[in-house]
């Protein structure tokens, strides 16, 4: 035997070992068994069940023999170890459940087949199941294009028994530019989700950063006026200024030092007198410049700026006129607790993987897409790229321990299976499977680089 044939032959011998004990003597034509095969109901989860039941109620004599036998048996068997331990949603589970009775053909009349990843379904059952691998029916519109896409190819790889030149590897190529497309719209929106996410940490952090700043100022009593402009517009300038220059920049150098000036200008204490009058006439002169110079959140509309400082203005000419204002104890502007305090470590689980969480709304299909360290958060898309959840550290471990999180692995699945069932130890398709590693926190089926 040539080497080409040892390789086309790899997994014979094994398949043979396992389940060739059961068959009849002489082969069965083999035009019979596909007849067979294409008269399979579309859910039958055993073809050598399914064609030994054909057989029976059409009183023939005949049957599969030792090797067709054991061939129908070892992918049954492949199968079940393939929705086993690599499931995805029942609609898309009984979708590719139809293919039995077409690679059942396919095994017994191209002997590539018992190579494994040599056949063009081999390729394109591992890439249909990682494409679909994050699909859930919650997905609705977002999801139906897939759903649909795998109906149509199911029914064209099942007209091989009407079409047996059909070209498999034509209908794979095909097949990989569709999921290839979808998969480049998906990575888009994953893109935005990840600015939009990185985006709101920013504006939080720069909101936390000003409202500490101002609240710094609101320890003494104030006028209230004061306080409104402070809390209000005041507020929203600090974080713009943040958001555009940054904490080390001379503009939020320079806001702050325009909300010293202004508290400044509100105080009865200080130098009495003509002193005190002159003190407070040069700081109410220079501040309207100073703080439309920060003004950013009204920078567009110029009479709400001159509203807004005609407001401060109204209060340095009655504190001129020495007028009594009253005085208010400021509430301090809520600030929610600063994320990167919390001592969380982040969950062994890795960027660009899929996973199962169960949520306590239900369960979710997400892919890791963006580890917010300032936050210490996991955020996970959807097969669309859109938001499926978004995790605290803490969170995501907690669900870990009370095992609530799956990996779902990808990579070569069906093939993996196929080699694992034609083993004397089905049971064992958590061994190693070509084309990803998986989080090593998760006890789940291994797969290499």
């Amino acid at each position: 035997m040539s080497s080409s044939d040892a390789d086309t032959d790899s997994l014979r011998a094994s398949v043979l070992a396992s389940f060739g004990g059961d068959g009849a003597e002489q082969a069965m034509a083999s035009d019979e068994l596909l007849r067979h095969l294409a008269a399979m109901d579309a859910g039958a989860t055993s073809s050598l069940d399914s064609v030994r039941a054909m057989i029976a109620a059409a009183g023939s004599e005949t049957a599969p023999d030792h090797t067709q036998a054991a061939t129908l048996a070892w992918l049954d068997a492949a199968f079940l170890l393939w929705h086993r331990d690599f499931p995805l949603e029942p609609p898309l589970e009984t979708l590719l459940q139809a293919m039995l009775p077409v690679v059942a053909a396919q095994a017994l009349v191209d002997p590539a087949f018992m190579k494994p990843g040599a056949h063009p379904l081999h390729r394109l059952l591992d890439t249909v199941h990682d494409a679909a691998v994050g699909w859930q029916p919650e997905l609705g519109r977002a999801g139906d294009g897939l759903q649909q896409d795998l109906t149509e190819l199911v029914d064209r790889c099942r007209s091989y028994f009407d079409d047996p030149d059909l070209s498999f590897a034509e209908l794979a190529a095909d097949e990989e530019i569709r999921l290839n497309r979808a998969a480049t719209r998906a990575e888009r929106m994953n893109q935005r989700l990840i600015e939009k996410e990185q985006g709101r940490v920013s504006i939080n952090a720069c909101r936390r950063e000003a409202a500490l700043m101002i609240n710094r100022h609101l320890q003494e009593p104030l006028p209230t006026t004061i306080i409104d402009f402070l809390k209000g517009h005041w507020l929203d300038s600090a974080q713009l200024v943040l958001l555009k220059h940054g904490a080390d920049s001379e503009e939020w150098r320079g806001i702050q030092s325009a909300t010293e000036q202004l508290l400044d200008s509100t105080r009865k204490d200080g130098p009495e007198g003509d002193g005190r009058r002159q003190h407070l006439f040069k700081l109410v002169s220079q501040l309207p410049r100073e703080l439309k110079r920060y003004l950013l959140s009204l920078q567009h509309d110029k009479e709400a700026i001159d509203d807004t400082l005609g407001l401060v203005e109204y209060v340095h000419l009655r504190l001129l006129r020495d007028d009594d204002i009253d005085l208010e104890q400021a509430e301090p502007i809520a600030v929610e607790q600063d994320p990167g305090t919390d001592t969380a470590a982040r969950p062994a689980i890795e960027e660009g993987h899929w996973y199962a969480l169960s949520l306590d709304d239900g369960l979710v299909r997400g892919r890791l897409i963006l580890d917010l360290v300032e936050e210490k958060r996991l955020v996970f898309s959807n097969l669309a790229g859109g938001l499926a959840a978004s995790l605290g550290y803490g969170e995501l471990e907690q669900m870990m321990a009370s095992d609530r999180v799956q990996h779902l692995v990808t990579g070569s699945t069906f093939t993996h299976c196929l080699t694992v069932a034609a083993s004397e130890q089905p049971d064992t398709a958590t061994a190693q499977v070509p084309g990803e590693s998986p989080a090593p926190a998760i006890a789940e089926p291994q797969l290499t680089a």
